[in-house]
């Protein structure tokens, strides 16, 4: 992966990509970094007088692959941003999209897009990403989340396991059968009020199961409420809208136990980054998904 990104390289990216002549050196470039995962990804936004883009960096040999997806989905008609440049050291060239992000409107109390508008954004996935590489999805992998936990609350390593083996037994092993985004929360759309003008985010996209996709979009809603406790009743609503949507396109309790399954796999997250009050907010996490498999 790309660890630092050269105002050189990202100048030639732009002018290949059709977006930006002018000095080769970079000058005119401002660069911001957005997200890290350090070894993994990080993501930069790019602006010059006029215009921005986003310049993505990954691991090299996942550079074409990504570009790929952005192709994909584009010509397909969703409303990504189209790849427009990559290199080998693993820089992809992305442009930019209007709209503000779900999250941010969300946490000011703004309006989200309905449970059917979800669906039907999900509904125009092309069947091409059938043939793409399955990255399998977070309720799949509920057993190394569990595993996780248990290292750093050994004293409810138990319960843990206890859980993750029920929702295991009744999604771990379903037949894939659709195209999913894989990753799929408030932080990966762009929304202009109601109405969703991007998808973010395509790293993980491939076969799976639509319940998937809906189960990590409503379980990010309740997990949300710790990040905007003033909007706690405003997001519940909105996940239940969600959920009823899904009720209506996938198996009921197959959707539950997919929600409690991403719970879980959430639920590494304030030990991970270091939150002072992780064991609380971890135990909460668990508490949600085992919530979840009995509702």
């Amino acid at each position: 992966m790309a660890t630092s990104l050269d105002r050189r390289e990202v100048a030639r990216l732009l002018r290949w990509g059709g977006l930006k002549d002018g000095n080769p050196d970079g000058e005119w470039l401002r660069l911001r970094r957005r997200t890290h995962r350090p070894g993994r990804r990080a993501v930069y936004e790019v602006s010059w007088p006029g215009g921005r883009a986003f310049v993505k960096a990954v691991r090299p040999h996942l550079a074409s692959g990504l570009h790929e997806r952005h192709v994909l989905l584009h010509d397909a008609g969703l409303p990504v941003p189209r790849s427009l440049a990559w290199t080998d050291r693993g820089v992809v060239l992305l442009e930019a999209l209007d709209g503000a992000s779900l999250r941010q409107q969300l946490g000011s109390g703004g309006p989200a897009p309905s449970g059917e508008r979800l669906v039907r954004l999900l509904d125009r996935l092309p069947q091409e990403v059938m043939a793409l590489r399955r990255r399998g999805s977070w309720s799949q992998h509920v057993v190394h989340y569990a595993r996780e936990l248990g290292r750093v609350l050994p004293q409810d390593a138990t319960r843990i396991t206890d859980l993750a083996a029920e929702i295991h037994a009744a999604v771990g092993d379903l037949p894939v059968d659709q195209p999913t985004h894989g990753d799929l929360h408030e932080g990966q759309l762009l929304v202009r009020g109601p109405w969703i003008t991007g998808l973010l985010d395509l790293d993980r996209v491939g076969p799976g199961r639509r319940a998937d996709d809906l189960a990590c979009a409503i379980a990010h809603l309740h997990v949300l409420r710790g990040v905007y406790p003033s909007q706690g009743r405003h997001l519940t609503e909105i996940a239940d809208g969600w959920l009823r949507a899904g009720d209506h396109v996938v198996d009921r309790t197959e959707l539950r136990y997919c929600v409690a399954g991403v719970l879980i796999s959430l639920a590494t997250g304030p030990h991970r980054v270091g939150q002072p009050d992780w064991e609380r907010s971890t135990r909460r996490r668990i508490d949600l998904a085992e919530e979840w498999m009995k509702s």
